[in-house]
């Protein structure tokens, strides 16, 4: 063959030229600033890149229907290839949060029990396919990965400061300093460990409005702590959190059946996905009973009321982590138990 006879495969689909290219792109664990279009986009150059890229995408996939509480639409994925529960990668939930774990954790940080019931099964299959595989210690290990410490939240009265601050900034009609109060309860724009949403600081906030009442002075001053505060906390919200304010609180608490995978306000509208400056935390704030409504004035008793149900949903939530915990170390429910 002549010198000058040229290569039938390009360079972009040589494997080797493929696979340095990927490494200077996405190693470092770079890849995770790659949104999937960008992935998408650089998946469709040629073959190889396709190849090595669509995996990534489909790990992505099933940990944005986790976060987003579409059960449904996760377990298909994971009937499908079970071995995607063991693969760590990342999402954005709806409040914007890069969200890093595999599925079982992001379930786990999401404190969305039904979702990691679901999923649980599915370890079991993979002892049959994985030599020496146990389901009960990987979930054990992911468990604690998620959780290296204690999985109680803060308590509400080392964050009663925050919110008088927040009560405080309104009164004196501070709007600097209640937009960067604000901006403290969205700091944490990544999360690898730990809850994805702290219900403390919704609890905090709806027990504020209630110390704070009489110095909020006037119905202007309340309502708009109840959108730009209690609304805007809302907006923090897990998926499965939110499920439960549009399936109605109380009608969950008393029923956990009632619960409904739904993110339909009584209006119509959707509690998410979020629009930008509008919807709770701008112009209202989300009240739940046997459904969700958002409304733009607030209510003493509606206040107090959401106190109670949420306390008691945050509750019943923090006993199935507990429980949950115990299961994977085989702790004997009832049995008094300090961690580690």
């Amino acid at each position: 063959m002549s010198s000058s006879s040229r290569s039938t495969k390009s360079g972009l689909e040589s494997p080797h030229l493929t696979q340095s290219l990927l490494d200077g792109l996405f190693g470092g664990g770079r890849i995770r600033f790659f949104s999937n279009q960008g992935l998408a986009a650089l998946a469709n150059t040629c073959g190889d890149m396709h190849a090595e890229l669509a995996s990534t995408l489909t790990q992505r996939k099933l940990v944005q229907h986790v976060v987003h509480g579409e059960q449904n639409e996760a377990e298909v994925m994971i009937k499908a290839n079970p071995r995607l529960l063991l693969i760590q990668t990342h999402a954005i939930d709806y409040s914007g949060r890069r969200i890093i774990g595999t599925p079982f954790q992001a379930a786990l940080g999401a404190e969305d029990e039904r979702m990691w019931a679901m999923m649980q099964p599915y370890f079991t299959q993979l002892e049959s396919s994985i030599d020496g595989f146990s389901a009960q210690e990987e979930m054990n290990k992911q468990f604690n990965e998620q959780f290296p410490g204690d999985i109680i939240d803060v308590p509400v009265l080392e964050l009663q400061s925050f919110y008088n601050q927040l009560a405080t900034a309104i009164v004196d009609n501070d709007d600097a300093a209640l937009e960067s109060l604000r901006n403290k309860i969205t700091e944490r724009k990544e999360v690898k460990s730990g809850k994805h949403f702290n219900s403390q600081y919704l609890i905090a906030a709806y027990q504020a409005y209630t110390d704070n009442f009489n110095l909020l002075a006037t119905w202007d001053n309340r309502d708009k702590f109840w959108k730009k505060v209690i609304g805007y906390v809302q907006r923090q919200m897990s998926a499965n959190y939110a499920q439960a304010y549009c399936s109605g609180i109380k009608s969950v608490i008393d029923d956990s059946n009632q619960f409904k995978r739904t993110l339909d306000l009584s209006d119509g509208s959707k509690f998410f996905p979020l629009a930008a400056s509008v919807g709770p935390g701008f112009d209202c704030g989300v009240y739940s009973y046997h459904r969700a409504h958002a409304y733009a004035q607030s209510d003493a008793v509606m206040c107090g009321v959401s106190l109670s149900r949420l306390s008691n949903y945050v509750e019943q939530k923090q006993n199935h982590l507990s429980v949950l915990e115990r299961v994977l170390l085989r702790v004997p429910i009832g049995t008094r138990f300090y961690r580690g």
